[in-house]
Parts: C-alpha cells; structure tokens; sequence
C-alpha cells in the first residue's frame, strides 16, 4: 500500500481517534481534525508523526485554515493522494416534540453541512491529486429508533448526500464511500447515558408524563446496546478498505447489529415498526 495523505474530522475521540492511531502507525501522512488543543497533544503522544489541526467544521473559517495548511503542505512535501474521512458528528436525543429547534439545527450543523463545507472545501485538492471521499453514517441513516430523531435525520441527510455525491464524482474517478457502524465502543455513549438527566429536563412539565417512562426505558436500552458494541477496530478496518482497496465499496455495514439493522430496514414499515417496539421493549 502508497503512503497516502488522509485527512479526519473529529479525531479527538472514538473512531476518528482510533482510524488517526492506526492510519499513522502504518506509515501514512494523517492530519487529526480536533477541537480543543488537548485532544491534539493526546493524539501526538499515541503517535508523534499525526499532524493535528484545531478544526470546527461548523466555523467556515476553521475549515479555510485546514484547506490552506493541506495544500500548502501538499506543495511543499509530497503529493500523495488526499483522502478525505468526514467523521465528525454528535448525537441529539429527545422526543421531536419536546426538543427545541435549536438542537435540530446544532445536530445538522455538525452533521450535514459540516459535512458538505468539508467536502466542498477540499474537492478540488481530492480531485488533483486521485483522492477519496469517506463519510461516516450510521445505521441510524437507514433504521430510524425512536428518540433518536434529529440523529437520524442527520444521517438519512448524510446518506442521500453520499449517494447523490458518488455518482456526481464517478465519471471523474473519484470514489464516494459511506462507513454505517451499528453501535461502537466509544464515548459517544458515555456521553450520552451522563446526559439523562439533561434529556428529562428539556421536556415541558405539561408533557412530562407522556414521555417519562419510556424515556427511562431508552436510556437503560442504551446502556445495554453499549454493552454489546462492536469494538472501534471492526469500524477502522472499513475506513481502511474503503479509503485504500482498488475497488472500494458504496457502503459497509459494519458491525452484526448494522448488519441485521440493514435487512429489517428492508421489511415491510409495519413489520419494522413492530421488530422496533420488541426489540427495544416497548419503546
């Protein structure tokens, strides 16, 4: 396998952190995406060689910096192809009707057109020199589970975009890939399970008891998903594929849970809808 030039958003935690680690250590140029100076330095003592950029893909202006520190280094250094892994991403939960507009638009910020400046962004760099493109969506972009709906919004968002941007760039022999994980060990759960509290207290008291129940109910079946996640390692693997094999694939569905998530998402809705309620009991 060429060196090659990647370049991932959200690499302080998780499956940005872990595909930084190991993209690095076997000999690739990897520019880390974080947020906070920190993250950066955590990332540098698991591997020096990891260049890392402070970048908010929701700030345009963070995202012209990262463009103007690749390109310089590309004229600079070497010309190795450019693969762009759009992974930063957060995760809203709540009842759609209790959530304030605000956190719909914080979820799509990060999710989708963060996402889109990105890729616009560096288009051009990805085209001049062969490069890929790798977006990180979910099952969650195919399957929809209840309280998670700006999530899902997000990441059906993510899916059409891919899709719509792979047969755009195909004639000019520019692959598009989507990576859609089932549930993985990282801290987006920890975050999510210490965040209950917050969840309960966004919802006006006059609804309170509409959704209180089942709203505890989502948070002990998450805990119990996070249990089972596949390991990050199954989720670095399918970037690997994707970003470097001669033929990479349109999707990977990563994971058992991604897997069977994929098949019933092809049941009939009222089936789905069923399997959901079972399978997350009563939710």
């Amino acid at each position: 396998m060429s060196k090659q030039r990647i370049l991932i958003s959200g690499a302080s935690t998780g499956i940005g952190f872990a595909t930084a680690v190991e993209l690095a250590a076997k000999g690739h140029e990897v520019y880390a995406g974080v947020r906070k100076a920190s993250d950066g330095e955590r990332l540098q003592k698991a591997n020096s060689q990891i260049r890392t950029l402070i970048l908010d893909v929701t700030v345009p202006e963070s995202v012209d910096a990262a463009v103007a520190r690749v390109r310089a280094d590309s004229v600079t250094e070497s010309r190795a192809r450019l693969v762009l892994i759009n992974n930063a991403g957060i995760a809203v939960a709540g009842p759609i009707e209790c959530l304030p507009l605000a956190e719909f638009r914080k979820q799509f910020e990060v999710n989708v057109f963060g996402l889109i400046d990105m890729t616009q962004k560096f288009l051009p760099l990805i085209r001049e020199t062969g490069g890929r493109i790798v977006n990180i969506s979910s099952i969650s972009g195919r399957l929809a589970a209840p309280f998670l709906g700006p999530y899902s919004a997000s990441k059906f968002a993510v899916e059409g975009l891919t899709d719509s941007l792979r047969r755009e760039l195909a004639p000019q022999g520019i692959s598009v890939s989507l990576i859609e994980p089932g549930p993985i060990r990282t801290p987006i759960w920890e975050k999510g399970l210490s965040g209950k509290d917050d969840l309960l207290a966004q919802i006006p008291t006059e609804r309170l008891g509409i959704y209180e129940t089942r709203l505890r109910k989502f948070v002990e079946y998450t805990a119990k998903t996070a249990a089972s996640a596949d390991p990050v390692e199954v989720v670095v693997r399918a970037i690997e594929h994707a970003a470097f094999a001669k033929k990479p694939r349109a999707r990977y569905f990563v994971g058992g849970q991604s897997k069977a998530g994929n098949i019933v998402s092809r049941l009939p809705t009222g089936w789905v809808d069923g399997l959901i309620r079972l399978s997350a009991r009563g939710l």
